[in-house]
């Protein structure tokens, strides 16, 4: 199926970007979704749809190399936020130029409207498909 296929292109591409840095391309996924604002665990796990116990352990992991704390989460005692620290967002600073590189290169060959439709197709296909299974 082509989706697998772009799956492990991206994967494969996250590897590159990430090659020679402190951040795996997992942690990268991890941080990434703490850019807007501080979430607790289950709920990345469920945006990336990975089980919560790997997400967990990459979240420990990234806060013993300081990227990311814990906050209290005012809506769930028992559930704490994950929240970037400013070492957090200097690693993904760090791969900011990589990143946009690569991006800029797979832009070049797709085309700025194909890759703008392409971003509200996914987010409607993962909408719709969050919809279906949850």
């Amino acid at each position: 199926m082509p989706v697998f296929e772009l799956a492990g292109a991206l994967d494969k591409s996250a590897a590159s970007i990430t090659e020679d840095s402190q951040i795996t391309p997992a942690s990268w996924q991890v941080l990434g979704m703490l850019i807007e604002e501080p979430l607790p665990v289950a709920e990345i796990a469920r945006r990336l749809g990975h089980a919560r116990q790997s997400v967990q352990r990459l979240a420990n992991v990234a806060v013993e190399n300081g990227a990311v704390q814990w906050r209290e989460n005012p809506k769930h005692k028992r559930s704490q936020l994950l929240a970037l620290t400013e070492s957090g967002y200097e690693q993904l600073a760090a791969l900011a130029p990589r990143q946009y590189l690569w991006a800029n290169a797979v832009a070049a060959k797709v085309g700025e409207e194909d890759l703008l439709r392409l971003h509200e197709l996914v987010r409607e296909l993962t909408s719709a498909i969050r919809d279906v299974i949850d």
